[in-house]
């Protein structure tokens, strides 16, 4: 009980931390557009992409560093300080490479390969190196979130996120204001207070916890299954970066800048809508991987099947009407909308919504350490979308073709996961989880998408509309999956929570 309270509590400081950063970049993504105009955001969107198609190194190594230091945390471990030094050296070491890396092939791309026109390269150049110093400090900055989430003091986030949202507000204001050049300044604006709030995370961290004080370390005994972990999950996160900024690039290429403002968006509101389920996760992966360190696996399977069916509503929810009025939604948020936005935005929140269904299957398998053959099998899976689109492009393929493979691939996922955790974990039944919670999500999905088809066809008012499908299909997909979805005990656990909360008890 005390471990679905902290998770609860958890939830929730983390959805106030969304919800403070959807508004404000919700707001500022339409003026910065506005200000800035299609094609100079779009420039921003792509340079900033090809510096981000290296995160796939700091997205391994974080998956990697959150889950030993989460472990170690698990096991009351004396050694936390060494795995925390290791960890961040070893994510020194990558920023410099990094480094390296962007200041010469990716000066050599920008240059020769991406569709910039002349009179905006010099600007593209400075967007590049403002990159590059915001991807150092966000490698070197893992540890530390690593910690704060074992450590499950997701208030913390909520904090800094006023700090950070203020700051954005700001840097909108200073973009109205200021004459100047006006790309150049938002590129430099932004990495600002992104260096300056990944300082804030570290300063807390360093007073609040002993392990956090750094001593340069490569400890053999924690650096070689850092690195095996690390090595295996390299590939898997390689092939999720392609699958956005590889498509990101291939849209330049093929397509030209404004293509890529249309993709920029979509992957805003994606990671705007998709900030609800990863709160969920958020809260529920330590304590998944303490319960694998204890090997309390029972409590770890039951874990995993609440977060798939919370994660998963609260998706649907806020996907449903998204989908159904995306073109109504976009043209009250955006003054000018570039072509191909609401398909990209659609297919987009669809493919995560698919996703959201074996994301904790992952968690599970990830808390075991033992990554090798998902890695490699989800990563090709993924990776696919890069030639098939790269080929179909040349035939005049339209630019939604690879958010269509997108869309399929976490179908596909799921039977290899089930396959996997089961194997890692005997415990974890395969069929009792498709039956049990993939199935009956499919039921819930169907009968939402299908209220919202029956009003979107019957309603004119674009306004109402969109009000009486979100408010008809949360009741709907609520009701369904409590009755539906939950087992006894977990709809017990979850009526005594609200109960309490309701009578101001602690529980």
């Amino acid at each position: 009980m005390a471990n679905n309270h902290l998770i609860a509590k958890n939830t929730i400081f983390l959805y106030v931390r969304m919800l403070l950063s959807m508004g404000i970049y919700l707001y500022t993504t339409r003026v910065v557009l506005s200000i800035l105009g299609v094609e100079d955001y779009g420039i921003y969107n792509v340079v900033g992409g090809l510096v981000a198609m290296f995160s796939f190194l700091n997205a391994t190594m974080s998956g990697a560093t959150s889950r030993f230091i989460t472990f170690e945390l698990g096991k009351n471990s004396s050694k936390l300080q060494t795995v925390f030094s290791v960890a961040l050296t070893i994510h020194i070491i990558i920023a410099l490479i990094v480094f390296l890396i962007g200041e010469t092939f990716g000066v050599w791309f920008l240059e020769n390969e991406l569709t910039i026109p002349a009179t905006k390269m010099y600007e593209a150049k400075w967007l590049l190196q403002f990159s590059i110093m915001t991807m150092i400090f966000s490698f070197t900055q893992v540890p530390y979130n690593a910690s704060i989430i074992a450590h499950e003091k997701m208030n913390v986030y909520a904090y800094f996120e006023l700090v950070n949202v203020g700051l954005k507000l700001l840097s909108v204001y200073l973009l109205l204001i200021i004459d100047t050049n006006k790309l150049i300044f938002y590129g430099a604006i932004v990495m600002l207070i992104q260096i300056g709030v990944t300082l804030l995370y570290r300063l807390y961290c360093i007073n609040k916890w002993e392990h956090c004080k750094f001593k340069l370390s490569l400890d053999r005994e924690f650096l070689r299954p850092l690195l095996s972990y690390s090595g295996w999950d390299l590939f898997g996160n390689a092939s999720l970066v392609a699958r956005t900024q590889g498509v990101n690039i291939l849209l330049n290429i093929f397509f030209g800048a404004v293509m890529n403002a249309a993709a920029g968006i979509a992957m805003q509101v994606q990671t705007a809508a998709m900030s609800f389920a990863t709160n969920v996760m958020t809260a529920f992966r330590p304590q998944i991987v303490k319960t694998y360190a204890t090997k309390s696996y029972n409590e770890m399977i039951n874990l995993i099947s609440l977060g798939s069916i919370i994660t998963y509503v609260l998706y649907l929810i806020i996907v449903t009407p998204l989908i159904f009025e995306m073109d109504f939604i976009l043209h009250i948020w955006l003054k000018e909308v570039p072509n191909y936005t609401v398909c990209f935005c659609q297919l987009a929140l669809l493919m995560d919504l698919f996703s959201n269904s074996g994301r904790f299957l992952m968690i599970g398998i990830d808390a075991t350490g033992r990554i090798k053959e998902t890695s490699l099998l989800l990563g090709c899976l993924y990776l696919l979308v890069i030639p098939i689109s790269y080929v179909l492009f040349k035939y005049q393929a339209e630019p939604y073709t690879p958010y269509i493979y997108n869309l399929l691939t976490p179908l596909l996922a799921i039977p290899i996961n089930l396959f996997w955790l089961h194997k890692y974990i005997s415990k974890f039944s395969p069929m009792a989880y498709f039956r049990k919670i993939i199935v009956r999500l499919i039921y819930v999905t169907f009968i939402s998408l299908f209220i919202g088809l029956i009003i979107r066809e019957n309603m004119d008012v674009a306004w109402v509309r969109l009000f009486m499908i979100f408010i008809c299909c949360s009741f709907s997909s609520l009701l369904l999956s409590f009755y539906i979805c939950l087992s006894h005990s977990q709809r017990t656990v979850l009526l005594t929570f609200i109960k309490s909360k309701l009578n101001g008890r602690k529980e």
